[in-house]
């Protein structure tokens, strides 16, 4: 009996400890994953900020395609780069972003969550405040995350 109760304390520690390694394993590339994404996220808004084109355009992919607010949708990294260099042309990005959530599955990830901040036109010195919520979607390809669709409101 005592043997008995030895072992079941060995096999439920054994079992407990098992359980707690396979966990782990299981959600550390997650994270890692979760991480790599916001370093996406987080890195485009500095580049924005810096007015630094090719940086920017480092995050996106060749097929990209951006879905701004009332305006039409913006497809293909050449058509995104005349995009930035007219923003970046007229306007002082100030902005800093907060992820809400983020879903990875295999290859493709979705962020969502808030972009805040301030943009201020270089014509005129206004100042637009900015408050909008945004979806990422976002590929993996050779292990980098590029952006595949940007929409935000």
């Amino acid at each position: 009996m005592e043997l008995s109760k030895s072992l079941d304390r060995r096999y439920w520690f054994f079992f407990l400890t098992w359980l707690v390694a396979l966990s782990t394993s299981c959600t550390e590339p997650k994270n890692r994953r979760e991480d790599e994404v916001r370093a996406v996220l987080f890195g485009i808004i500095e580049a924005d900020n810096k007015a630094d084109l090719d940086q920017v355009l480092s995050y996106y992919h060749e097929d990209a395609s951006l879905l701004p607010p009332e305006k039409s949708k913006i497809e293909g990294i050449n058509n995104i780069r005349k995009n930035y260099e007219r923003i970046f042309d007229t306007s002082v990005l100030r902005l800093s972003v907060q992820d809400d959530e983020i879903i990875i599955e295999g290859n493709h990830a979705i962020c969502t969550g808030m972009t805040k901040g301030t943009v201020m036109l270089k014509t005129d010195s206004s100042i637009k405040e900015i408050n909008d919520k945004f979806m990422m979607i976002l590929e993996r390809h050779e292990g980098t995350w590029k952006i595949k669709r940007l929409i935000w409101n």
